[in-house]
């Protein structure tokens, strides 16, 4: 299921970033909060801790994440007061 929401995210980003489509912009904030409503209860049932990855490995990925989508990708470094 959160795979599923992750690949809407970045559908939905890619019509609000990449085609100029202010009005799904939106719908992205039901879809980040409903997959990290999922990966809570993903972690709680044992799901995660399952996975082969590593703490650190996920750790290390996520930061990789943010520094590509911050730096050069189209997010900016503060998400604070970002117009919609």
């Amino acid at each position: 299921m959160p795979a599923a929401l992750v690949t809407g995210i970045a559908l939905v980003d890619l019509a609000h970033l990449g085609l100029g489509l202010p009005v799904v912009g939106s719908v992205n904030f039901a879809l980040v909060w409903l997959c990290l409503h999922q990966l809570g209860f993903a972690w709680r049932d044992g799901t995660l801790t399952r996975s082969p990855v590593t703490p650190g490995a996920l750790a290390l990925g996520g930061l990789a994440a943010l520094v590509l989508l911050a730096v050069p990708g189209p997010y900016p470094v503060s998400m604070v007061g970002v117009p919609r």
